[in-house]
């Protein structure tokens, strides 16, 4: 009986080993990355270790982030981010909120940060250039938007929780959970940017819950 169980438990393990490989090597997209250009955007994705950010213009053609989220008035740039409510906005981070977070999260927020020029005060550890054709960008800029939260005295403005870390240059927004879901384990920052980045037709892997495969599956 013991011998069965454990043949039962290696085999187990053994498809979850495989099936994360896969989800990590494989892309969601095959085509080749979009040449930068003076037609092309350009954004960046920033690692900082256990998560990513996606840090993009305030201002061009298509669309000014500062019009709706005036935190990022006379900002060059602006990194956004995805959480879980209570974690994100936490500061002081226990074993309890990161628990909570990852198994019974019940909300989410959206975090704009405020950036001058390459490179950013944010220090990532890693930053990736990406150069988006303007309707992707826009398309990147749609699913954005789609996920943050609106409030309900006036339906199309976003609804403001309170300012962020990094001073009056940053904020949190409540975030859509109809349009995103809810932050787990399985359904992580990482992930969120992944989603961001596949609207925008960047190659991603299938499963980017870490952030070193969201990185690695970037171009150079």
């Amino acid at each position: 009986m013991l011998k069965r169980t454990l043949k039962v438990f290696w085999y187990a393990v053994g498809t979850l080993t495989v099936t994360v490989l896969v989800c990590v090597v494989v892309p969601r997209r095959w085509q080749q990355p979009t040449m930068c250009s003076a037609e092309t955007v350009s954004i960046y994705v920033t690692g900082y270790g256990y998560h990513t950010g996606i840090v993009v213009p305030v201002r061009t053609a298509a669309y000014d982030w500062s019009k709706e989220f005036p935190c990022l008035e006379g900002r060059l740039f602006v990194e956004i981010g995805w959480g879980d409510r209570e974690f994100y906005m936490g500061g002081q981070v226990t074993v309890g909120m990161a628990f909570t977070a990852l198994f019974a999260s019940k909300s989410s927020v959206v975090s704009f940060i405020g950036l001058g020029a390459p490179p950013f005060v944010t220090k990532p550890l890693q930053t990736k250039q990406v150069c988006l054709l303007v309707e992707d960008y826009h398309a990147l800029v749609e699913w954005v938007l789609h996920s943050v939260g609106r409030s309900q005295d006036v339906p199309k403005k976003p609804q403001f929780l309170r300012e962020g870390f990094w001073g009056k240059h940053s904020a949190f927004y409540a975030a859509n959970t109809d349009s995103v879901g809810v932050y787990s384990l399985i359904h992580n920052c990482n992930v969120w940017n992944a989603d961001a980045l596949h609207a925008a037709h960047v190659r991603t892997p299938l499963w980017a819950g870490f952030p070193q495969v969201l990185l690695w599956m970037l171009p150079e």
